[in-house]
C-alpha cells in the first residue's frame, strides 16, 4: 500500500471512529424518531415500491440506519427481511431495545466494509449517509454497496 492509500484509509478509519464515539452519540440524540418522520418515510417508500417493475424486494439492507426511522417505515409497507449496518453502539442498542431489528440483523460496520457475501440483498439503500463520507472514498463505498 502506498503512502497516499494509507493516509486515505487512516482518514476513513478516523471518521468511522468518530461515528462510533461521542460525535455519533450526539447525532443519535439529535435524530430521535417521531411519528411524523416515520409517516413521511412510509409515503416515500410506498411511492418508490409502486414504481418497481419487478416483484418487491424480499431482503433489504439499510446502510447507516441510525435510530431506524426508515426501517420502521419499511415494516409498514413491506414484508421483506430487514437488516442494517450502523457503526454507533448507542443507535444499535436503541434499535434492539425498541424492537426495530433483531440483534442478528444488525451489524457494526460501515458502507465501505459490508460483512456480506456478493448479492446478499434484493435492495440496499442509504439515506443521509453519503454526505458524511470523504469524497475520495465515495467510489469504494458505492462499489461495496453494489457488490452486496
Amino acid at each position: 500500500m502506498n503512502q497516499r492509500s494509507a493516509n486515505k484509509r487512516s482518514e476513513s478509519d478516523n471518521l468511522a471512529e468518530r461515528w462510533r464515539g461521542a460525535f455519533g452519540d450526539a447525532y443519535v440524540d439529535r435524530n430521535a424518531e417521531s411519528e411524523t418522520h416515520v409517516s413521511q418515510r412510509v409515503a416515500a417508500f410506498r411511492d418508490i415500491f409502486k414504481h418497481l417493475d419487478a416483484a418487491p424486494p424480499q431482503t433489504i439492507l439499510e446502510v447507516g440506519c441510525n435510530v431506524g426511522i426508515n426501517l420502521r417505515a419499511l415494516r409498514v409497507v413491506s414484508d421483506a427481511a430487514l437488516s442494517a449496518i450502523e457503526p454507533n453502539r448507542k443507535a444499535r442498542d436503541l434499535l434492539i431495545e425498541n424492537e426495530i431489528l433483531d440483534k442478528g440483523c444488525l451489524y457494526d460496520s460501515t458502507g465501505s466494509d459490508l460483512p456480506f457475501a456478493d448479492e446478499s440483498f434484493d435492495m440496499i439503500f442509504t439515506s443521509g449517509v453519503l454526505i458524511h463520507i470523504e469524497p475520495e472514498n465515495l467510489e469504494a463505498t458505492y462499489r461495496e454497496i453494489h457488490r452486496a
